[in-house]
C-alpha cells in the first residue's frame, strides 16, 4: 500500500459524509482515526503526513491549515470519491471508520483520542505540543486495541457455543 496525503484522505471522508454535517476538528480526527486504525490491523501507513500533538489533539498541520477558515461551522459538502486510489483493502476500512466513529459528537471523538495512554497522550507528556506522534507508538496502542476487541469477540462465540 502506498501511503497518500492526508488532504485525500479527507476528501474522501466529506465525499462518504455528503449528507452529513462535518466539522474541521471532527474532519482531522476521523482522517486520524482512519490512519490509527489501519496501522494497527495492516501495520502500514494510511497517510505520507506526520501526524503532531496539537493542542485540542492529534492534527495534520495541512488540514488544520486547511480548514481552520471553517471553525466549528460545517465545512461545504464537497469531496471526492477516492476509492481506486485508497484501495480495495483500505476503502472499505475508512467506510467503517466513518460509519462508527462518524456519529459521534466531536466532543467524543477528542475524549478518545485524548484519553491518558493514547498515543497523543503519550507523545504530548514526553516531548509536548507540536512534536511529531511516531507511527510505531500509534501502531502499538491501536494492534493492543484490536487484540482487546479480538479477546472480547473470542469469548462471546465461545459463550454461544
Amino acid at each position: 500500500m502506498k501511503p497518500v496525503t492526508p488532504a485525500l484522505v479527507a476528501e474522501h471522508i466529506l465525499w462518504l459524509r455528503r449528507k452529513d454535517r462535518t466539522t474541521a476538528r471532527g474532519l482531522i480526527k476521523l482522517v486520524y482515526l482512519c490512519h490509527a486504525w489501519t496501522l494497527g490491523l495492516l501495520g502500514e501507513s494510511l497517510v505520507d503526513k506526520p501526524v503532531t500533538v496539537g493542542r485540542f489533539g492529534p492534527v495534520y498541520k495541512d488540514l488544520e491549515y486547511k480548514y481552520e477558515i471553517y471553525g466549528n461551522d460545517p465545512i461545504p459538502k464537497t469531496g471526492n470519491n477516492h476509492s481506486a486510489t485508497l484501495g480495495e483493502e483500505v476503502s472499505p476500512l475508512v467506510a467503517k471508520i466513518n460509519e462508527v466513529y462518524g456519529k459521534l459528537p466531536v466532543e467524543k471523538l477528542s475524549d478518545l483520542t485524548h484519553m491518558k495512554g493514547t498515543p497523543w497522550s503519550l507523545q504530548n507528556e514526553r516531548h509536548g505540543e507540536g512534536s511529531d506522534i511516531p507511527d510505531s507508538l500509534i501502531q502499538d496502542y491501536y494492534a493492543k486495541e484490536i487484540a482487546k476487541v479480538e479477546k472480547v469477540l473470542a469469548k462471546e462465540a465461545e459463550a454461544a457455543r
